[in-house]
């Protein structure tokens, strides 16, 4: 994860991979959500903008997610 902050606000750029199927833009805001809330509620800076990148999509049954944390 990328941080860029100015003042009492950030931009976050994030890395990440996902089970297939997943529906990706429901994960993904699921993550933007998350992030802004626990970096505010944290650090008390206020998340202005969270960019994802979604990396890479691995079957759920291939065991590639194996040892990585799941969304829920």
């Amino acid at each position: 994860m990328d941080v860029t902050r100015s003042g009492r606000s950030c931009t976050l750029a994030v890395q990440l991979g996902l089970a297939y199927p997943t529906p990706i833009a429901e994960a993904t805001e699921h993550v933007r959500s998350t992030l802004s809330t626990e970096v505010e509620r944290l650090t008390g800076v206020t998340v202005r903008q969270v960019d994802i990148s979604v990396r890479w999509l691995a079957p759920e049954s291939s065991g590639a997610n194996r040892g990585r944390n799941r969304l829920q």
